[in-house]
């Protein structure tokens, strides 16, 4: 599963803001913060939209490499991270994803995040489509016979 997603300043801070990461070390780390604490309400059921108990979840790495080394080819500067920094963890558009969306089998994943939000380096329309184009080449260019779903979400 590729997992397309933005991020509310959860991972990416004014220090290090790319336009286009590319996450694919072995496991990506998931705990509630941010917005997947939802600390401003505290009559909601939290547990409803996100869950509030931490664990890693297995990445596609080695075609999350294989998407990296393509879309580099197909001209984008993409970044890349192998880890998060200690206390830094998933950004809540792939939270929802293993939490709503695969609700019975986990599959590994390849977190894209694209900067939809953060002047001055933010993803255009028309860049996310060309970017959608590249991950659709690179996935038709992987020689193992593969059923590979492709998720966007943005709020």
């Amino acid at each position: 599963m590729v997992v397309i997603g933005d991020d509310h300043k959860e991972v990416f801070l004014e220090d290090n803001m790319p336009a286009l990461s590319v996450y694919w070390g072995e496991t990506i780390p998931y705990e509630p913060k941010g917005i997947m604490k939802w600390k401003y309400d505290p009559d909601l059921d939290q547990q409803l939209w996100y869950p509030q108990g931490a664990r890693d979840y297995p990445v596609a790495t080695r075609y999350a490499e294989h998407l990296i080394q393509g879309m580099v080819r197909d001209g984008f500067d993409v970044a890349q991270s192998r880890y998060f920094k200690e206390g830094q963890t998933m950004s809540h558009s792939f939270g929802y994803v293993y939490h709503k969306l695969m609700t019975g089998r986990i599959f590994p994943t390849i977190p894209v995040t694209i900067n939809t939000y953060y002047p001055p380096n933010n993803i255009t329309p028309l860049r996310a489509f060309q970017i959608g184009e590249s991950i659709r080449r690179q996935i038709e260019s992987w020689e193992d016979e593969l059923r590979v779903v492709v998720v966007a979400l943005g709020d």
